[in-house]
């Protein structure tokens, strides 16, 4: 492999036999493929994902359903018109949002299918490119049994399988990862022109994959700096490589508006230490690092509840045992070098030269290891540090490429054994882990499992139900996985103000539109935080506190779905003041309660859900405005004129559109001064409002100022020309007939 006698051959393969080989590479992939595809239909969409999916087509059954309209307001989404409107919409979910996965997506979604269970496909497929460039990284260090070992960690280990079924970016960022560093060892070892062209391209479209990606140059221009210091001439041309490729990322990361650090830290800390070393040394361990969920669903098939519980458990231990496993390894796959330091290394003469042409790390296996062990540490390393000088920024899938140096060292221990028989044991270890970690980690989905609690929901609750979720932004995630149905869906942000709502829609005691003789049910469902059960005490506490039984079910994932059906003990009756000191913002959500009743045209339930809002806090002008647009369509005018003048004489900028209604309310009364008045004052504040401009153009028409009437009309008009009634409205007072109605 190379004329230094300190460089020996790389171990051939200890699997003798190429079509053995072969038969294990196909062997590989397959149990690669199992669990990256079993139970995928059973994962719900989750925040992270939502944020990825949330703007792209629907599937096309839930576009024609009738309900669609109220679903998109529920869930807050806009269909994206274009592949550069798709990116606009992500970076406003997600700020941070790198635009290359976010392309394949977009394509996927217009060309190969909208439903959101075959977007795990498409990860799932750039998930399993990474084994076998995963088994050319190995076969490159450490020859092809090496190779198989890498290929191997990679297709049983947790975390792969669990990101490689993300509708995430991590999967990709990983195989560019692993192209990268191949690409590189090959120009590091003399490579010629197209790995350079490879390199380069291929770290040019690296970079857009996330802004963490900077790491991965970032460590092998540190190894080369190191390992091969008098190399200046190339690693100049390597920078300016990168340099080219970087500036345009420089660019839009630079133009990033990230969330403020008050807002993310329930989610985003600085790990301690023990998360640090699981992060470092067992992302594969589940338990030990924070990304995955436990679960003995598969135990219990053979145990009872107690035993399964308890082996379960055991990942603790295992996890322990791996890590030192891992320690073990690397002072083994380091252990050999240090042993005969700078006399063999030197005997060739040429320490600091680069690695023979053409061979890559063949040709000077002791630096490369160095480069093992640095892109294994100094990137999660890195975000350490800026975690605790800057701000929290570590997560361990955004070092997941990480892992690979790890098998790579793994792969170089188990090879450098010296009996074939101890680096079969050592291969057996290996599938032993990674199938006890497989048995915790399978069964059950990983994401919050929406989706049994709301097939549960389905089949035991009615089309009419009402449903509440623990706080906006997962009654958003919870509605794109319901899709359209009839039901209302709302939420509340604090324990008291979800208990609070589920007394107020119980108490309202409505019949039954899809089932005679029955009342409208009322549902709460919320997640636990990180890796806890339920039951939830504190939402216990308060539903009793107000007077109110509940059944309660449970429903697993990385946070459990908790899902309670409420109603009222006979006799019972909510004590005094028990909402006299709600918590948040509680007029607030009771006023979006009441837009939800008047989206779902259930105007009198949303006078309701107002007028509640109101006795929370009298000076809250949006539920005045609410209860306005309520009392209008339940023709009642003059209580809705009232309810609007209410809303703008405490706010005069909280709702503009009050003032629009507030003119077409006047408009119909035939006072066209009071409505002109009240036009003006919309337009202060809605200048490019189609509808205020044409209650201009009404109340100057009803005036007789018909020239002044064409004109505004005709503005209405050109800002919504596909709006039908704006034409007819201008064609009116063009003819010359009646006020415009």
């Amino acid at each position: 492999m190379t004329d230094s006698t300190d460089t020996p051959t790389p171990r051939p393969c200890f699997l003798s036999g190429r079509p053995l080989h072969a038969l294990l590479f196909a062997l590989i992939l397959l149990a690669g493929l199992l669990p990256r595809i079993y139970g995928l239909e059973r994962e719900s969409i989750w925040w992270d994902e939502f944020t990825s999916v949330v703007h792209l087509e629907p599937p096309s059954d839930w576009s024609a359903d009738p309900q669609f309209v109220r679903w998109n307001q529920m869930v807050i989404r806009n269909t994206a018109p274009s592949l550069l409107g798709f990116w606009k919409q992500n970076r406003s979910m997600d700020p941070a949002t790198m635009p290359l996965y976010y392309t394949f997506e977009y394509l996927w979604s217009r060309h190969a299918s909208s439903d959101f269970d075959t977007q795990r496909y498409l990860s799932i497929f750039i998930g399993m490119l990474l084994l076998p460039a995963a088994y050319l990284l190995g076969r490159m260090f450490f020859g092809p049994g090496g190779g198989l070992v890498v290929m191997l960690c990679v297709a049983l280990s947790p975390i792969h399988i669990q990101f490689s079924r993300e509708i995430r970016m991590y999967g990709l960022m990983t195989v560019l990862a692993a192209v990268s560093v191949y690409s590189y060892a090959r120009i590091v070892g003399g490579g010629g022109r197209r790995w350079w062209v490879l390199h380069g391209l291929n770290n040019m479209v690296l970079f857009w994959t996330h802004p963490f990606a900077v790491l991965i140059p970032f460590t092998e221009f540190v190894f080369w700096a190191l390992a091969f210091p008098r190399d200046w001439r190339r690693i100049g041309k390597w920078i300016g490589l990168h340099v080219l490729a970087v500036a345009p990322v420089a660019v839009y990361i630079a133009s990033i508006r990230f969330w403020d650090q008050s807002s993310t830290d329930t989610w985003m800390r600085v790990p301690n230490l023990n998360e640090l070393a699981g992060d470092l040394f067992a992302d594969d361990a589940i338990g030990m690092t924070y990304q995955l969920n436990a679960s003995e669903a598969f135990w219990n098939l053979f145990l009872v509840p107690e035993a399964a519980g308890a082996v379960a458990a055991f990942r603790w231990t295992v996890g322990t045992w791996y890590m030192a496993a891992v320690l073990l390894a690397v002072a083994w796959f380091f252990a050999k070098d240090l042993l005969r330091v700078r006399a063999a290394a030197c005997a060739a003469g040429g320490c600091d030269a680069p690695p023979a042409a053409d061979k890559g790390p063949a040709g000077a296996p002791c630096r490369w290891k160095l480069f093992l062990l640095l892109w294994f540490l100094l990137p999660p390393l890195v975000l350490f540090a800026a975690s605790y000088f800057w701000r929290p920024c570590m997560m361990p899938r955004y070092t997941l490429h990480c892992s690979l140096a790890l098998y790579c060292i793994l792969a170089g221990g188990v090879t450098a054994l010296p009996w074939r028989s101890l680096r079969a044991g050592a291969v057996g270890l290996l599938l032993c882990f990674y199938g006890y970690q497989l048995s915790l980690m399978l069964p059950e989905p990983q994401h919050p499992d929406w989706r049994s609690a709301i097939a549960a929901l389905k089949a035991e609750g009615k089309t009419d139900d009402f449903i509440l979720v623990h706080n906006w932004l997962w009654k958003r995630v919870f509605a794109y996985n319901l899709g359209p149905v009839p039901n209302l869906v709302d939420y509340g942000s604090g324990w008291d103000v979800l208990a609070e709502k589920a007394a107020f829609l119980t108490d309202l005691n409505l019949p039954s539109t899809v089932a005679p003789g029955e009342r409208r049910g009322v549902w709460v469902t919320a997640q636990t935080d990180y890796y806890a059960r339920g039951p939830l005490a504190d939402l216990e506490r308060e539903l009793k506190l107000r007077g109110l039984s509940f059944d309660y079910r449970e429903f697993g994932g990385i946070q459990h779905v908790c899902l309670y059906r409420v109603g009222r003990e006979p006799g019972a009756v909510m004590p005094p003041g028990t909402a006299d000191a709600l918590s948040g913002e509680p007029a607030r959500e009771f006023g979006d309660l009441s837009l939800e009743f008047w989206r779902a045209g259930e105007y009198e339930n949303a006078v309701a859900a107002a007028r509640k809002a109101q006795a929370i806090t009298p000076g809250f002008a949006r539920a005045w405005s609410y209860e306005g647009m309520a009392q209008k369509e339940l023709g009642r005018n003059q209580e809705a004129l009232a309810a609007f003048q209410k809303a703008v004489s405490l706010d005069f900028h909280d709702y503009p559109w009050s003032h629009v209604n507030i003119a077409m309310l006047l408009l119909d009364m035939d006072r066209y001064q009071e409505a002109l008045d009240a036009s003006l004052r919309a337009l202060q504040l809605l200048p490019n409002d189609a509808w205020a401009h044409a209650c201009l153009g009404r109340a100057y028409h009803g005036l007789g100022r018909v020239d002044d009437a064409i004109a505004a009309l005709e503005k209405a008009a050109s800002l919504d020309p596909n709006d039908q009634r704006l034409r007819d409205l201008l064609q009116t007072a063009r003819t010359g007939g009646g006020s415009p109605q």
